[in-house]
């Protein structure tokens, strides 16, 4: 999808945009903000080598008998792995538990959770430019799982899909807001006191709102966007245990 932005018109979001749709993308006006800004610089350098990747996992070649060879030498580890099994059960039992707890403390944290959900948005970006029409019916069998559900009057969700945020199963939706797209994460870990917490980066300004399952985070480019959806949020959602 190729995009012509105004100079004038190109900014960090516009820029991300560009890199997740079109890394082939060569505007001057891209160029020049991609080559002056930091941060996506080096977004579009990460994007760079994970085209690489792909492309040098697609022309790999894969050797016939590989399959063969791969059942032998599963059964051959699977007899090694019974003997030692039970041996290490009992140690791996008591080192999983004080890691749990140790990533349970500090997982929990508002700042530890703002900084996961901003990533997951800015790698998430190409959904912003979805145009789709989300019924209530749809968004609320993904909300569900989570405790939370919706009235008509949260307003026009352009797209709404589970997602998969530090191997946990959440929720992304997008919703049209006064100036700019609002987005909702619902993500299963609750904030570890607070009931609601203000966040930004130098794209996005929201908030996260602790529930029952969870932690809701609400993020938009634009302020005035994100106050007005946020007031009509408070009063179309409910959270259920």
């Amino acid at each position: 999808m190729k995009m012509d932005i105004n100079i004038n018109d190109m900014n960090c979001l516009a820029a991300r945009r560009i890199i997740s749709t079109d890394i082939t993308h060569k505007s001057s006006a891209f160029v020049k903000h991609v080559t002056s800004c930091t941060n996506c610089k080096s977004f579009y350098e990460k994007q760079l080598k994970f085209n690489l990747v792909l492309k040098r996992a697609v022309e790999v070649d894969v050797p016939e008998e590989l399959a063969a060879r791969i059942l032998v030498e599963h059964n051959l580890n699977k007899k090694k792995e019974e003997a030692k099994k039970y041996r290490w059960s009992a140690i791996a039992a008591s080192v999983i538990l004080v890691f749990a707890v140790s990533i349970v403390s500090t997982f929990n944290s508002s700042p530890a959770i703002a900084n996961v959900i901003l990533e997951h948005v800015h790698e998430e970006l190409w959904v912003l430019e979805d145009k789709g029409h989300v019924t209530l019916k749809s968004l609320n069998q993904l909300l569900k799982p989570h405790g939370v559900k919706a009235d008509q009057k949260i307003g026009h969700a352009t797209h709404a899909g589970n997602c998969i945020i530090q191997g946990k199963l959440g929720v992304h939706v997008v919703f049209s807001g006064e100036n700019a797209p609002v987005t909702l994460i619902v993500f299963p870990e609750a904030l570890d006191e607070e009931k609601s917490v203000r966040i930004s980066d130098h794209v996005f300004k929201g908030v996260l709102m602790n529930t029952n399952k969870g932690t809701l985070a609400l993020l938009s480019e634009d302020e005035v966007s994100l106050k007005k959806f946020e007031a009509r949020f408070n009063i179309s959602l409910m959270t259920f245990i």
